[in-house]
């Protein structure tokens, strides 16, 4: 049985701290025409999806949380999708790198599905863009807040687990556009510490990324945001 996972809790840093942190900058509101006063701001992570409904949903409501201690400011940036299943990972990368600011930290979130991911993860570290991908699917990472696996999963194996999962578990219908976050947050700790475990078993081989299965780096970009 793993440990009982709790709410998570952020608690804001210490003000002192967070003025003597480069990473953080003052910022006079006079400019944009309210009252003057000083924000203090964390740098800039804007996310990008290839996705316009359960990942973008998702940290949406990691978003609006963060949002609620106005420490860090985090944007996000999804794009209409050219088609039903959205653009390709690759499609995503040459956005990002079109459109990220040197000042941020930007990230693309995507799924392996049937694309070739190997040659767009390498191009993303070369631009400093960083990759959090699901090998065989985001849907990985909402099975990981429920119980550790390390057998090879299709994205329709994927799918159908977790429709029983949270059926069963939730008594919940899965429904890829719904919020939840909420629902599942207390159990954050657990997909956190499932994902790493995968992660790390899985880079121990000489698997490439695209045959890391299951695997997924949401955890990574989780983990940063809410210090988990």
């Amino acid at each position: 049985m793993g440990r009982k996972s709790k709410n998570l809790k952020l608690k804001p840093e210490n003000k002192e701290s967070i003025k003597d942190n480069k990473l953080y900058e003052k910022i006079n509101l006079e400019k944009s025409g309210r009252k003057s006063k000083e924000l203090i701001i964390r740098n800039v992570i804007k996310i990008y999806f290839n996705s316009l409904e359960t990942e973008y949903n998702y940290f949406k409501e990691i978003k609006d949380k963060l949002e609620n201690f106005k420490i860090i400011d985090l944007k996000l940036e999804i794009e209409k999708a050219q088609s039903k299943g959205g653009k390709s990972p690759l499609e995503l990368l040459e956005y990002s790198v079109l459109n990220k600011n040197e000042k941020e930290e930007a990230w693309i979130v995507f799924d392996k599905d049937d694309f070739e991911i190997d040659s767009v993860i390498t191009k993303a570290n070369k631009c400093n863009i960083k990759p959090a991908f699901s090998n065989p699917c985001f849907e990985l990472w909402f099975l990981n807040h429920f119980d550790y696996r390390e057998t090879f999963l299709s994205t329709k194996e994927c799918l159908k687990l977790t429709k029983e999962k949270f059926k069963k578990e939730l008594k919940k219908e899965y429904v890829k556009n719904e919020k939840w976050f909420k629902i599942l947050e207390k159990k954050t700790e657990t997909a956190v510490r499932n994902s790493k475990k995968q992660h790390k078993e899985i880079e121990k081989s000489i698997f490439s990324p695209s045959r890391q299965n299951p695997c997924t780096l949401i955890y990574i970009l989780v983990e940063k945001l809410l210090k988990v």
